[in-house]
């Protein structure tokens, strides 16, 4: 599947750390994402590296790299739950350690029927 959160003209969600009065912070490169994935009814195990969050301009803040990754346990076209967890990368190398020293992560699940390749 390709792990992305923004392809031009078909979605494009960025991830937001908090609203403010200046209006929606955006992630940075202080900041990576990680893709947790599995069968449906299977625990989600991470797949792949972390990738960082962009913050080259003009582009816009929010968006991480996107990479293509193959899900293991699952068939091209299979179903499959994934979730997206982010964090500070100063806080640790993972997301569990991250949420272990402070308020640096957060995750966004969804559920896929299907099309994962």
């Amino acid at each position: 599947m390709f792990f992305a959160n923004r392809v031009s003209g078909v979605y494009d969600p960025p991830v937001i750390l908090m609203p403010s009065l200046a209006g929606r912070r955006g992630l940075d490169s202080r900041f990576v994402a990680q893709l947790h994935a599995g069968p449906p009814g299977q625990p989600l195990i991470p797949v792949g590296d972390p990738v960082p969050f962009l913050d080259d301009l003009p582009s816009p803040l929010g968006y991480f790299t996107g990479v293509t990754r193959t899900i293991p346990n699952v068939a091209p076209g299979g179903p499959a739950h994934v979730q997206v967890t982010a964090w500070y990368r100063g806080l640790g190398s993972t997301y569990a350690e991250a949420a272990t020293r402070g308020l640096g992560g957060f995750s966004v699940r969804r559920h896929l029927a299907g099309r994962v390749a």
